[in-house]
């Protein structure tokens, strides 16, 4: 799922934070860069690899697979 507010390739690189929350109402604060190289539109896979060790943290606590 692509936020409505995505960068598109006109747009310089933002950092983003975000709270995800587990269904124990725990909070994961999450920092990500959201940017399109303009060579490749599909972003997704930078999108995830810049996301930080907070993203990791929720994905691991809730055993999550790779498609999740």
């Amino acid at each position: 799922h692509i936020p409505a507010d995505a960068p598109n390739a006109s747009l310089p690189n933002k950092t983003c934070q975000v709270k995800l929350e587990d269904p124990d109402d725990r909070q994961w604060p999450v920092k990500f860069m959201m940017g399109i190289n303009s060579k490749r539109a599909h972003a997704l896979p930078r999108m995830r690899r810049s996301m930080g060790s907070g993203w990791r943290n929720f994905f691991e606590e809730n055993c999550l697979k790779k498609r999740d």
